[in-house]
């Protein structure tokens, strides 16, 4: 009797249920989230992993979404989104950090310094933020 790859049987599956929505194509991780952003944005820059093998929290994609609202809805691009353990101690993160949960991101906005986005980020009701020289850290804890 031949074995069947779960991970295969899940994309089939997937397949199967977005051929009757037009939110996604899972075949290439192109999740639409929210009305503004895909899962992919949110993968590890430097060693991406499979769609399978992260989610991120539906209260932070609903917090950026109200940030993207509230400061115009200009684009909002993640710098740093998920990340396994092994890559965020690669990158010199914090041993509990909320991006191996995928509570967390790492933000920018042409146009905007971190400053300006952190005091938007608050007002939308973000529970922590932290400012970088280059950008803002939002996470839902």
């Amino acid at each position: 009797m031949r074995r069947i790859n779960p991970r295969a049987a899940a994309l089939v599956g997937l397949v199967a249920i977005c051929a009757l929505c037009s939110r996604c194509s899972a075949l290439d991780g192109e999740f639409q989230l929210s009305k503004n952003f895909h899962q992919k944005e949110f993968n590890q820059k430097r060693q991406p992993l499979s769609l399978f093998d992260y989610k991120m929290d539906p209260l932070l994609i609903e917090k950026l979404e109200a940030l993207r609202s509230a400061i115009g809805n200009k684009p909002i691009t993640i710098t740093s989104g998920y990340r396994s353990s092994e890559y965020n101690e690669s990158v010199g993160g914090a041993a509990r950090s909320q991006h191996i949960k995928g509570k967390a991101a790492d933000i920018q906005v042409s146009g905007m310094t971190p400053g300006e986005l952190n005091e938007y980020a608050k007002e939308v009701g973000f529970s922590f933020t932290l400012v970088y020289k280059y950008h803002l850290h939002v996470d839902v804890r």
